[in-house]
């Protein structure tokens, strides 16, 4: 599941859940919060300060408390009691006039018993209704949440390699159908599965090119929905090489696949050969041999009859 379809699906659920329980009917106003999503890759012995910015957008000054919760993107269930809370803000209510942007600290700060992987916490502004407005005209209380989804993957500190690990995924190559130019398409497929307790995000690309340099390589970019994967997950495309050259049928071609996990900058790199398409050739052959044993069957039966039945 994509972490930012989860997060709208999440901030959908609040929403339905305020209007729902609502007494009288309300006029909501498109408040925003930016940016809705914010990844760290830190150690467990690090920490980082950041932001995250709320616009009022409605005409009457409005009261901010965040609330922190754990998050699980996949079953969309947040908690306060279960999972890692490794983000911190001010518990306090903030007033944010009309119009006014307000910037909300915090700080990650993972704990010691954090293990290498990816965690979620949701920052739900929530908003305080003032005690004067609830007494007189709405004793319920009002209002809209807004959420900001922090994501963030836990590097070991004791391993050499810079980042998360060198091993992330299992990536193959599979060559479905090698193609016959100007006939049928070059069909390729690979395979990415997640092999890290890390929530991937598969970025990367494979190229197409001769060994004889006759024709300009074909680029390809994977994942281009941004799909994440999490641990255990597969992720599989297919794709059709419609560019042709005539070389194609006697040189070899390379896919060579470059493939990174978007969250640091080491990357799997996997190259397999298609050799050219002997198989053509050698159908090409018979037929040619078949043709020209049943041209010399019809020409020595035509001899033979001109011998018998002579003029």
């Amino acid at each position: 599941m994509d972490i930012k379809n989860a997060l709208r699906k999440t901030i959908y659920l609040f929403l339905c859940t305020i209007l729902l329980g609502l007494a009288t009917p309300k006029k909501i106003y498109a408040n925003s919060i930016t940016p809705p999503i914010s990844e760290y890759l830190l150690t467990t012995q690090e920490r980082r300060e950041s932001t995250v910015t709320f616009k009022n957008d409605t005409r009457k000054e409005i009261f901010l408390s965040p609330v922190i919760y754990s998050y699980d993107p996949q079953t969309l269930q947040m908690s306060k009691e279960n999972g890692f809370i490794f983000t911190r803000a001010d518990k306090e209510i903030f007033p944010v006039r009309p119009k006014e942007v307000f910037k909300l600290p915090y700080e990650i700060v993972p704990t010691r018993d954090m293990r290498p992987g990816t965690y979620f916490n949701l920052i739900i502004l929530e908003e305080e209704v003032e005690k004067v407005f609830i007494a007189e005209t709405n004793p319920v209380g009002a209002v809209e949440n807004l959420a900001h989804l922090v994501v963030l993957h836990i590097a070991d500190p004791n391993e050499d390699v810079k980042g998360i690990t060198s091993e992330f995924a299992d990536v193959q190559i599979e060559i479905i159908d090698k193609g016959i130019p100007f006939i049928s398409p070059t069909v390729i497929k690979y395979t990415y599965k997640n092999i890290s307790n890390y929530v991937l995000n598969p970025m990367g690309e494979i190229q197409l090119y001769s060994t004889k340099g006759r024709f300009t390589p074909e680029y390809i970019k994977i994942n281009k929905d941004q799909q994440k994967l999490y641990p255990g997950g597969i992720l599989e495309e297919e794709f059709k090489i419609e560019k042709d050259h005539i070389s194609n049928l006697f040189t070899q071609r390379v896919v060579l696949g470059r493939f990174y996990n978007g969250i640091d900058e080491n990357l799997i790199v996997k190259e397999v050969v298609i050799q050219p398409n002997f198989e053509l050739f050698v159908a090409l052959a018979i037929l040619v041999v078949a043709i020209v044993a049943l041209m010399k069957v019809v020409l020595d039966k035509k001899k033979k009859s001109s011998k018998k039945n002579p003029e």
